[in-house]
């Protein structure tokens, strides 16, 4: 009985482990950083200049773009709300005859494709997300140093919740679905930003600071008194938070009056879940491994490390700012910890400003933005595209009280482009383990029929159950709107 009913035991309490886990994730991600900022940008000026500022902010928003932009900011407080309707879609390829999972009866390896729970299917849905964010910048009172911080609060969301996912032939056994890795919750959460910068001499400024975001480890103490009612435990769960927190830095050089020079860095940036699952089963107590213990390890809201290179030239009436954004997404960790051999990236900005009569500014922008994920021809699924962006908005000045008030609005259109992904069948089946990233095979050959006890015929070649074979196709558009009122003193 102990060699059967153990590891039945482990498992079920695993899933409700993975389900108090869940809860912890998804109350830690209340509090959760991604951000938001990387793909629509912070405030109606930079989001409408194609999302650039590390040469041309010049408010709270250099929290963001270049903390060294601070020491040439406005100084004041703002806030706004933004809306984001994404239209995302991905289309499965209808699987071919002689890959399922076969049912060879407790021999199975793998869990029969017949007694998949969830029908495989792709994602074609509409998001639709309300955000608030706030800001400030200050010089305290000194002549060189300046201090700024932004915070981002998600107050809607139309889809209920962001789970994890393995990115493979696992996720039949889950949601069995194929869905966008970096444009859903990753980017769907509260954020706060704060640094400070130094002008050194007149055309030399620095700046530094950090974002935070909290890091969860769980320990849950299970008892199952009865291992025939697994339905019934007694649990206790113990959570400790720690902080993590991501560099930032930058410098803003301004050899001439209308001519601006930024470089910024943000350091990577996820939230870590560990847990550890301590079970006692009635009646096991004198087995090997007793008690039994699992653990977890789970990362949500992953950030890559990047680097901006930005130029500003302001004349008495046009703008233009321009920026380079390198991304090292070659260090990703999807969300069980695993390398996904992620491309680095290069992404070029544009922003063109036009300021008109009465304390008004035009605004346009473009910027394109390519997909760190290579084509998925082998075993992973992950999803995403290069995109398109268009932006434009406008900034009004009104003078109340013999401050300056400003009220702006900006609207961006991203375009995905149309992306097929084919999976390449192997001319040699590996079976499915930690190193495999070719197409893998969830039967051994040599799986014998529970009838002849010969090798059985269906367990012969590929079988897999995996959500992405033999295909799929994504695509969507994302529109952002977003007004900010701001005040400057």
């Amino acid at each position: 009985m102990l060699s059967f009913t153990a590891p039945y035991v482990q498992n079920h309490t695993t899933l409700r482990a993975l389900i108090t886990l869940t809860l912890i994730t998804a109350l830690s991600s209340a509090v959760a950083h991604s951000s938001p900022f990387e793909v629509y940008g912070v405030g109606a000026r930079s989001s409408a200049l194609g999302n650039t500022g590390s040469a041309s902010a010049r408010d709270y928003s250099a929290v963001y773009y270049n903390l060294a932009a601070l020491s040439q900011a406005r100084h004041g407080i703002g806030g706004g709300v933004t809306y984001a309707l994404k239209a995302l879609e991905v289309t499965l390829t209808e699987r071919p005859e002689g890959y399922d999972v076969p049912d060879l009866g407790p021999l199975s390896p793998s869990v029969p494709t017949t007694y998949t729970l969830q029908s495989r299917r792709g994602q074609d849905s509409t998001d639709h997300t309300l955000n608030l964010w706030f800001g400030a910048s200050s010089d305290l009172g000194t002549r060189d140093f300046s201090l700024g911080a932004l915070v981002s609060l998600p107050v809607y969301h139309s889809r209920d919740q962001y789970s994890s996912a393995f990115p493979d032939e696992r996720e039949r056994l889950f949601s069995n679905a194929v869905s966008f890795s970096l444009l859903g919750g990753r980017v769907e959460h509260f954020v706060v930003q704060l640094g400070g910068a130094y002008q050194i001499v007149e055309w030399l400024s620095i700046g530094v600071g950090a974002s935070v975001i909290p890091d969860a480890f769980t320990q849950n103490a299970i008892y199952m008194p009865d291992a025939s009612r697994q339905d019934e435990i007694e649990l206790n769960v113990g959570v400790r938070a720690s902080t993590r927190w991501r560099l930032q830095g930058g410098m803003l050089f301004t050899p001439q009056e209308r001519l601006s020079v930024g470089v910024s860095y943000r350091d990577e940036q996820y939230m870590s879940v560990q847990g550890q699952n301590v079970v006692q089963v009635r009646g096991l107590q004198e087995g090997e491994g007793y008690p039994f213990v699992q653990e977890m390890s789970l990362a949500f809201h992953y950030s890559p490390r990047q680097f901006t290179y930005g130029v500003s030239w302001a004349g008495e009436r046009l703008g233009l700012t321009s920026e380079l954004v390198y991304s090292l997404w070659s260090d990703y960790r999807g969300q069980h910890l695993e390398r996904a051999s992620f491309e680095d990236t290069w992404s070029p900005r544009l922003g063109l400003s036009w300021a008109l009569s009465d304390g008004q500014e035009l605004r346009v922008g473009a910027r394109y933005e390519p997909t760190p994920v290579p084509p998925q021809t082998g075993r992973t699924n992950y999803v995403d595209n290069n995109r398109g962006v268009l932006s434009v908005g406008s900034g009004h000045e009104l003078e109340v009280y013999g401050k300056l008030l400003k009220l702006s609005w900006h609207a961006q259109g991203h375009l995905l482009l149309g992306r097929t992904d084919q999976k390449s069948l192997p001319s040699a089946v590996e079976l499915c383990s930690s190193s495999t990233s070719a197409l893998c095979d969830e039967v051994p050959d040599d799986t014998l029929d529970p009838v002849s006890r010969q090798p059985a015929p269906s367990a012969q070649g590929l079988q897999t159950g995996n959500p992405g074979f033999p295909g799929y196709s994504s695509g969507g558009w994302i529109t952002q709107f977003g007004v900010e009122v701001s005040w400057s003193f």
